[in-house]
């Protein structure tokens, strides 16, 4: 089929990406015929049951509707290659080092320092 200008190529458009969650979502609305209240109240209610009878899936669900889920923290560690440094004219010496425009480094530089170990004394030091 040759292309024709000004006519799209998809007149039906892009199929939405979310069929299931739209149907899920209509279902939970519609209200249950017995007991005359939505769906979603009736699996609400049941998820708190569950977390009430110490369900720890069921526990953080309903902690994760309520507050929100807890943001991740992400350490970074290892090596990194791209230390940056600043440096501005008139910049102190720092470790004796002149202040030099161009710096070169092409070893990976520690994200963050090592480690020190903790001293701690034993018995028979410190004891005067």
């Amino acid at each position: 089929m040759p292309f024709v200008k000004g006519q799209s190529g998809n007149p039906a458009g892009r199929a939405s990406e979310k069929l299931f969650t739209d149907a899920v979502r209509k279902a939970a609305l519609l209200d249950d015929p017995v007991r005359k209240i939505r769906r979603l109240d009736i699996i609400a209610e049941k998820l708190v049951k569950k977390a009430m009878a110490g369900e720890d899936w069921a526990i953080g669900q309903v902690g994760d509707r309520l507050d929100g889920k807890p943001k991740e923290r992400v350490e970074q560690g290892g090596m990194v290659d791209h230390a940056i440094r600043i440096i501005w004219p008139g910049m102190p010496a720092i470790n004796g080092e002149a202040s030099a425009p161009q710096i070169e480094n092409t070893e990976p530089v520690a994200a963050l320092p090592a480690p020190q170990p903790e001293i701690v004394p034993t018995d028979n030091e410190g004891n005067d």
